[in-house]
């Protein structure tokens, strides 16, 4: 399985299906199946406003910051299904972080998240991947 890093709390947003996209300044090859890393580095106050953006109605952003100082990192979150690739327009909010806006579906939250190392770009998460008893859905 390929796998991507994603600082927090974009990662837990990622496979909680909250954020249903990501933004980067290259685009892969590789469509389908792809885990969802969270970074080791902890979340900036400029972070959480900006997943505050992502959230229905005012959120509180200290209490968004707490909860994302305490999401995991360092470890591989979940999965998601990346669907495809588009140009995303200079005039997007989005645009400072990258040119290439990245179309994801079907979140999948491992309920036992894998601890690994991540890196730059795509990179591939060692055998043994995933077994299905480390699989759920996100209950909400």
């Amino acid at each position: 399985m390929w796998c991507l890093t994603v600082r927090q709390p974009f990662a837990s947003l990622i496979v909680r299906g909250v954020k249903d996209f990501e933004v980067r300044g290259w685009a892969p090859a590789h469509r389908g199946l792809l885990g969802v890393h969270s970074a080791r580095a902890y979340p900036s106050w400029a972070d959480v406003e900006l997943a505050a953006s992502l959230l229905p109605g005012p959120v509180d952003l200290d209490w968004l910051l707490a909860w994302a100082l305490a999401e995991p990192r360092g470890v591989v979150l979940g999965s998601v299904q990346l669907l495809g690739i588009e140009a995303l327009p200079s005039s997007s909010p989005w645009a400072a972080f990258g040119s290439w806006l990245w179309r994801l579906d079907s979140p999948v939250a491992w309920v036992r998240p894998v601890r690994a190392v991540g890196r730059l770009g795509l990179w591939p998460l060692g055998a043994p991947v995933v077994s299905p008893s480390q699989l759920s859905l996100f209950a909400s």
